[in-house]
C-alpha cells in the first residue's frame, strides 16, 4: 500500500492535545476557583506565541514561567524567579499543561482549591524560539527570545539529566539568561525586587492578596481584580466602575430594548459565546420580556437600570447588541442604521466618503443621522424615526437608498471577504476597491430586519483590539479619522457628552420620504 504523504498543518490551524489539559482539570473544581477551565479548542487566530510569568503566592511563594506551545501554556514553576543575570541557573520544576486563557489570570484561589493563594501576572509578551520548538522541547534544550515588559532577549531552558523529580512526577529544569545586551549582573540589578508590580492591574502581590469584594450600584463583585482586557489591564472592578460613573449616557441607548449578549466568562482572550435568550443565568436585577418570533415565544433581557447594568459585568458580558425598537413597539422600528463594514486594504479616507455619502442622501429625503463608530471594522450611520414605520417600510427605504448609492457612482469595493457572496437579503452594496482580488463584497448593511442588534454606545467589545471608542458623533464626519481603542481610564478624560445621551430629533419615515426618494433615484415601486 502506498504510504499517504502528510502535509504540514499550520500553527495556528492545529486542535489542542485531546489530553493535554487532563492533569489540569482533575486537579481543580471550576466551581469554587476563579481559574479558567480552558477552551476545547483554542483560539487559531494568526499570532506570535505568548510567554507570561506569573507570581504566584501558593504555600510558597514562587513564579510560574508559561510557554504557548502546541495550543497549551507549557509551565515551570520557578521557586526564585527568573534572573537576567547569565551566571544565575535558576531551577524550574516543570508542572501540567495550562490552558491559554490562563496567561490573562490575575487574583486568588480560594483556600482549599489546589494552589490556593494569591496571582499577578508578572510580566507577559511574546516569545520566539531557536529553531524547531517542539524537538528542541523534547530534546530538553529549548532556546528562545522573549519580548515582553520586564524580560526580554535570549534564554534557554535545559532538561537537568538525570534529574530529580517531585511527588507528581514533574521533571526539573534549568532557566537560564543568556548573555546578550538584556542581561545584567545580579549584584547591580535585581528585576524581581525592582519590578514587584502587576504587569497587568499594576498592583503588588499583598493588594492583590487582600481582597474585598466591592460593591458597584448594589452589586456585589466577586472575582473583581479578575482581568477581562489584558492589552489594556481592565479588570471586572473597572469596568464596572467605568460604567458606573457614565451610566447617564449609557442607559438611555438601553432603555426598553430587548437586547443580544456576548458573553466571555474568563475576559476578553477567552472563550466567549452569544447569548440571545434570557435564562437561570442573568442577574434578577434584569428585566424579562416575552417576544413572540416565528415558531415560539421567547425570553429578551431588557438592561434598564444602572444594578442591570453592573449585573451583567459580574457575570462577564462583555458586549451588549440592541434591537431597533422598543418593548412598547416592536414591530415599529424607531431607527434604521447604515453599517459601512469595508474589506481588507480599503483605505480609511474611503469609508469617511461614504459615511458623509450616506448622510447626505438621507438629508435629501427629511432625514437626519447621526454617527457612530460602534462598527467593527468601520462605521455605523444611525437615522432616528418616529414610531410609526413597519420593518418593511424600513427594509424598502434602506435597500433603495443602498441601490441609489451604488447607481450614484461609488467605485466598486473589492474584497477578498464574502467571495463573491451575500450574508443575507439584508446586506446592500456600497462599492470600493481593493487591488488584490476580484472578488465582490457586500459592504453596506442595512440593519433594518426585525431583532437585527446594534452594540451600545459605550460599553465593550470582546475583540480586546476593539475594546472601547469613541461612540457618537453629532456633527457631519468633516475630517473623520479611524477610530482608536482606548483603555477605561483614558476614556474617563472625554467629555461624556460626547457619547450623546439621546440619538437626536427623531424623523418621520412617511410615505413621503419614500416618494421622494424613489423620484430622484428610479427605485422600483412598492
Amino acid at each position: 500500500m502506498k504510504k499517504r504523504r502528510e502535509t504540514a498543518t499550520p500553527r495556528s490551524a492545529r486542535p489542542a492535545p485531546k489530553t493535554g489539559l487532563a492533569e489540569y482539570r482533575r486537579k481543580r473544581d471550576f466551581r469554587q476557583t476563579p481559574e479558567p477551565s480552558g477552551s476545547p479548542f483554542p483560539s487559531r487566530r494568526e499570532r506570535d506565541r505568548v510567554f507570561v510569568v506569573q507570581k504566584h503566592a501558593a504555600s510558597r511563594l514562587h513564579y510560574d514561567f508559561r510557554l504557548e506551545l502546541d495550543g497549551t501554556l507549557k509551565s515551570w514553576a520557578v521557586p526564585k524567579g527568573p534572573s537576567l543575570d547569565p551566571a544565575d541557573k535558576r531551577l524550574a520544576m516543570q508542572v501540567e499543561d495550562h490552558p491559554l486563557e490562563y496567561a490573562s489570570f490575575e487574583g486568588t484561589i480560594p483556600a482549599g482549591e489546589y494552589g490556593a493563594g494569591s496571582v499577578i501576572l508578572w510580566d507577559r509578551g511574546t516569545w520566539q524560539p531557536a529553531g524547531d520548538p517542539q524537538a528542541a522541547y523534547r530534546a530538553g534544550a529549548l532556546k528562545f527570545s522573549l519580548e515582553g515588559t520586564k524580560l526580554r532577549g535570549s534564554w534557554v531552558l535545559a532538561k537537568i539529566r538525570g534529574g530529580r523529580q517531585d511527588r507528581s512526577g514533574h521533571r526539573s529544569w534549568l532557566l537560564i539568561k543568556h548573555r546578550d545586551g538584556e542581561a545584567r549582573p545580579a549584584r547591580k540589578f535585581n528585576v524581581l525586587e525592582a519590578r514587584p508590580e502587576s504587569v497587568a492591574s499594576g498592583r503588588t502581590l499583598e493588594q492583590i492578596a487582600s481582597p474585598v469584594e466591592p460593591v458597584v450600584a448594589g452589586v456585589r463583585l466577586t472575582h473583581a481584580d479578575r482581568v477581562l482586557y489584558p492589552s489594556h489591564g481592565t479588570t471586572k472592578l473597572d469596568l464596572a466602575r467605568f460604567y458606573e460613573s457614565i451610566a447617564e449616557w449609557i442607559l438611555p441607548h438601553l432603555k426598553d430594548r430587548p437586547t443580544a449578549l456576548v458573553r466571555c466568562p474568563e475576559g476578553s482572550e477567552g472563550q466567549c459565546f452569544y447569548q440571545k435568550h434570557g435564562g437561570p443565568w442573568a442577574p434578577k436585577s434584569i428585566r424579562r420580556v416575552k417576544i413572540e418570533e416565528k415558531t415560539k415565544v421567547g425570553e429578551y433581557l431588557v438592561v434598564d437600570s444602572l444594578p442591570a447594568l453592573i449585573g451583567l459585568v459580574q457575570i462577564g458580558i462583555l458586549e451588549i447588541h440592541t434591537w431597533n425598537s422598543v418593548v412598547q413597539h416592536l414591530e415599529r422600528p424607531d431607527r434604521v442604521v447604515f453599517d459601512l463594514d469595508p474589506g481588507p486594504g480599503v483605505e480609511w479616507r474611503r469609508v469617511a466618503d461614504a459615511a458623509r455619502l450616506v448622510r447626505e442622501r438621507l438629508q435629501k429625503v427629511g432625514l437626519e443621522s447621526f454617527l457612530k463608530t460602534t462598527g467593527g471594522n468601520g462605521l455605523h450611520v444611525v437615522a432616528p424615526l418616529r414610531e410609526s414605520s413597519t420593518w418593511s417600510d424600513c427594509r424598502a427605504f434602506a435597500r433603495g437608498l443602498a441601490e441609489d448609492l451604488e447607481r450614484a457612482g461609488a467605485q466598486d469595493v473589492r474584497g477578498p471577504h464574502g467571495q463573491g457572496g451575500t450574508k443575507g437579503q439584508d446586506l446592500h452594496r456600497l462599492p470600493a476597491q481593493h487591488a488584490r482580488s476580484d472578488q465582490r463584497r457586500r459592504v453596506l448593511d442595512a440593519r433594518d430586519a426585525r431583532g437585527a442588534g446594534l452594540r451600545t454606545p459605550r460599553v465593550g467589545r470582546a475583540h480586546a483590539a476593539a475594546a472601547f471608542r469613541s461612540l457618537h458623533d453629532r456633527d457631519p464626519p468633516a475630517a473623520l479619522g479611524r477610530p482608536q481603542s482606548r483603555p477605561v481610564g483614558r476614556l474617563l478624560d472625554t467629555a461624556p457628552e460626547a457619547a450623546g445621551a439621546s440619538i437626536g430629533p427623531r424623523s418621520q419615515l412617511s410615505r413621503d420620504s419614500l416618494d421622494r426618494s424613489r423620484a430622484s433615484s428610479h427605485w422600483p415601486a412598492m
